[in-house]
Parts: structure tokens; C-alpha cells; sequence
């Protein structure tokens, strides 16, 4: 999800989220596959070349955030380009 500004001079958004499948596994287990997930998310934003579309606007500052949930659960990881 990517939330460009307007105004160029303000923060941009750039968001990935990843679902992650609860198995029966201990709280430690889904805590550490979601921030695994967090991370992928984060890496994939980095490599599809999304900031070019706010680069493309004028934006210069993007914050990036990967995001990975299992039902109330989440993990959130984040980059400020």
C-alpha cells in the first residue's frame, strides 16, 4: 500500500503486509515466524523498486514499514528512506 502525498515536502507511506498462518506452535515460534515475515515484507519493498513511484512525485522521505500478522499478533518492522 503506498500513500503518497501531495505536498512532497511531507512524510510518505509505503506499506507491506504479510499473513501469517497460526499453527499449533508455542507463542516463541509464531513470534519469531512473524518476525521473519516482518522482515521479507521489508526486503520486498526494497527490492520491487516501489519507492520510484514517490521518487517519480517529488517525495523524498518514505517511511517503509513491513508488516506480518496472525490474528491479534503482529510485528512490525520499518525503514526511512
Amino acid at each position: 500500500l503506498a500513500i503518497i502525498p501531495r505536498d512532497p515536502i511531507k512524510l510518505g507511506l509505503l506499506l507491506e503486509f504479510k499473513a501469517v498462518i497460526k499453527n499449533d506452535e508455542s507463542y516463541d515460534k509464531l513470534a519469531l515466524r512473524l518476525q521473519v515475515e516482518a522482515k521479507n515484507a521489508l526486503t520486498q519493498i526494497k527490492n520491487s523498486k516501489y519507492i520510484t513511484e514517490f521518487e517519480q512525485a517529488g517525495v523524498k522521505n518514505v517511511l517503509s514499514l513491513g508488516i506480518a500478522f496472525s490474528a491479534k499478533e503482529l510485528e512490525v518492522y520499518q525503514e526511512i528512506n
